[in-house]
């Protein structure tokens, strides 16, 4: 009888060496399988976040009635991300900046192009968002 390996006369041999490496195989595998699984379960921690540094750009002060007032600000927020992967904000789009109980809308918020916002695995990163806002007498 010849085995799967080719082996005349081995056969008993060479089917226990293949299931013993086949059973190594399934261990190690399931080994893997488990430190992945710890690792990553739960698949997201929720991500902290407190105001960092702010700044007040391009301040133009309107004549009520006549012209609005328009400025620009910049805003960090210091996020901790306990998960095991990073994350990092490449682009957004812009989103609406509201005020007052009626929500009206003022300007036009977004992630700061360019400023390289990210949050490290395990660590605490910065995000920046940019906006600009426009405040005429109606609004008032």
């Amino acid at each position: 009888m010849r085995c799967c390996c080719g082996l005349a006369g081995k056969h008993n041999k060479c089917c226990s060496l293949f299931f013993f490496l086949s059973g190594l195989l399934m261990l190690a595998s399931g080994f893997w399988m488990t430190v992945l699984y710890r690792r990553f379960t739960p698949v997201y921690h929720d991500i902290k976040c407190a105001f960092g540094s702010a700044a007040l750009e391009g301040l133009h002060v309107g004549m009520p009635g006549f012209t609005p007032t328009t400025f620009d600000t910049r805003i960090e927020m210091k996020c901790s991300n306990p998960n095991p992967y990073s994350i990092r904000f490449a682009y957004s789009n812009e989103g609406g900046v509201f005020v007052g109980s009626g929500r009206t809308k003022v300007g036009e918020s977004m992630e700061t192009p360019y400023s390289d916002s990210r949050l490290p695995a395990y660590e605490t990163g910065s995000v920046w968002t940019s906006s600009s806002v426009e405040i005429s007498a109606a609004i008032m």
